[in-house]
């Protein structure tokens, strides 16, 4: 067995806890009578999240493995795991308004989102793609994607935060078709 299928394997036993925590949330999520669509609609965020990462994973499939990287890339599914956590709630089943527990949580979700940023903002120099300090294709995701985080801890509009969920959607929609693979520099 080579680094990478170890490191995989754990990848995506933590990717697979947190899809498997927010398809449970769905039946709870979706019944009528507390159901808000834009919560909805960042669990779906998350599930196309979790796929994107899982599926970009082969990127960094020739790259040296140390203690460091390993933990580094478990970082990602780690906080997509407590962001469902978050966004779910202990036992969804008995929140009465998802509308009121969005907004109530929406300062640790976006507060993991904004650490999501910073972990994709240094990939590109941990996993060695670039020499520390020089600029990478990452880094204007990862600029995005703290902006986005920044504006929903900041704003409570659902105006706001409809936006928030559609650009996240459709930038992880689009990486899916048009990502380039990347490779280690050499």
């Amino acid at each position: 067995m080579s680094h990478f299928e170890y490191v995989s394997v754990a990848i995506a036993l933590v990717c697979a806890l947190a899809v498997g925590r927010l398809l449970a949330g769905f039946p709870p999520a979706l019944a009528a009578s507390r159901r808000y669509w834009l919560h909805v609609a960042w669990l779906v965020a998350l599930l196309f999240v979790c796929v994107t990462l899982w599926w970009g994973l082969w990127g960094v499939r020739q790259i040296s493995w140390t203690p460091f990287r390993f933990f580094w890339v478990l970082s990602m599914p780690g906080l997509l795991f407590v962001q469902a956590a978050v966004l779910l709630g202990d036992e969804p089943a008995r929140v009465e308004s998802f509308r009121v527990h969005y907004f109530d949580h929406r300062i640790p979700f976006f507060s993991l989102l904004l650490a999501s940023a910073v972990v994709l903002g240094f990939n590109p120099w941990v996993f060695g793609f670039v020499p520390w300090l020089a600029p990478a294709p990452f880094h204007p995701v990862a600029a995005v994607l703290g902006g986005l985080s920044v504006a929903g801890l900041a704003f409570k509009s659902p105006a706001v935060h409809a936006i928030l969920v559609a650009i996240v959607l459709l930038a992880s929609a689009a990486s899916l078709v048009v990502a380039p693979p990347i490779t280690p520099a050499a």
